[in-house]
């Protein structure tokens, strides 16, 4: 039988209880529930400004773009006009940058006379052994090889490479016998590949940045020397790399080497239209006997003058 003292006690429990959860709702989970409002609201504020920035950004690229079209047809006619120009891929350079490079080329009324792939057995630094053996064996066999006296295995490569693509006249040359030779050992080994046209040596280089090393592995130095040995045949090399690349990645990096600043002109902020209009004006500095660094990160301005 249910005594009066257990509704009593059963009562008493059930206004604990409540006075417990009215005390919880007033207090600490009040301010809990305020508190992730506000963060709430902070959140949202925080991402409509960044979507207002994002829309400003694309408006400002917008314009730029079609400022450029505009523009160019004006100021980038005669840039190029009767240059032979050859582009050098390097493992992962983006297919977008490279059809943008290719039309403002076309644009400035360049020829682009070859284009051609980097493989990754080239630059890697694990890879140094074959890349060795194959350049002072192409280095010996070619007739009247273009290779420095002293030079180290990528210096020796970068050189063989320039006399297979280029010359120093703007206008290009015909390609040889030692160019058809060394072209294909290059191939051959999985190193070196012709991806479009290469009828004809090229006057002016230009070179496409690919994916950043994963690791801090050396390819910076053998990359660097590669373009050493590059800039040695052609009359102008240019290297072309993001923005990402000039800020924290191997552009930075190569443009902190002073033999890579005074041997060959760079360009970063590829990726955009304006910095593939750059590339165009440092391709088009023939003649200057001067090297530059152009793009938002380059220490010579936005792109040449002149």
């Amino acid at each position: 039988m249910i005594s009066f003292r257990y509704h009593v006690v059963t009562i008493v429990a059930v206004f604990l209880a409540l006075a417990v959860g009215v005390a919880l709702g007033g207090g600490p989970l009040s301010e809990l529930g305020r508190s992730s409002d506000e963060a709430n609201a902070r959140v949202s504020e925080e991402n409509d400004k960044l979507t207002d920035d994002l829309k400003q950004a694309e408006q400002v690229s917008g314009f730029q773009d079609k400022f450029l079209n505009t523009a160019l047809p004006a100021n980038l006619g005669s840039v190029l006009e009767g240059t032979a120009v050859a582009m050098v891929t390097l493992p992962g350079a983006s297919s977008g940058t490279v059809k943008g490079l290719t039309e403002q080329i076309g644009r400035a009324q360049g020829t682009l006379v070859g284009t051609y792939a980097v493989q990754p057995g080239l630059v890697a630094s694990d890879n140094k052994s074959l890349a060795d053996t194959l350049g002072a064996q192409l280095a010996e066999s070619v007739g009247d090889s273009d290779v420095p006296e002293g030079a180290g295995t990528y210096e020796r490569l970068g050189a063989l490479i320039s006399q297979a693509i280029a010359t120093t006249s703007p206008a290009g040359g015909p390609v040889d016998e030692d160019a058809k030779s060394i072209l294909s050992s290059l191939k051959g080994a999985d190193m070196f590949e012709l991806s479009s046209q290469g009828s004809k040596r090229a006057g002016v280089i230009l070179v496409v940045l690919g994916s950043e090393p994963a690791t801090d592995d050396g390819s910076d130095k053998l990359l660097s020397a590669l373009l050493d040995g590059l800039s040695g045949g052609a009359e102008t090399v240019v290297v072309a790399g993001s923005t990402a690349s000039a800020d924290t990645g191997i552009l930075k990096t190569l443009r902190d080497d002073p033999d890579f600043v005074d041997s060959v002109s760079s360009v970063d902020s590829v990726q955009s239209r304006v910095g593939q209009v750059s590339a165009v004006y440092a391709l088009g500095r023939t003649g200057s006997g001067e090297t530059g660094h152009f793009g938002a990160k380059g220490s010579d301005g936005p792109l040449p003058r002149g």
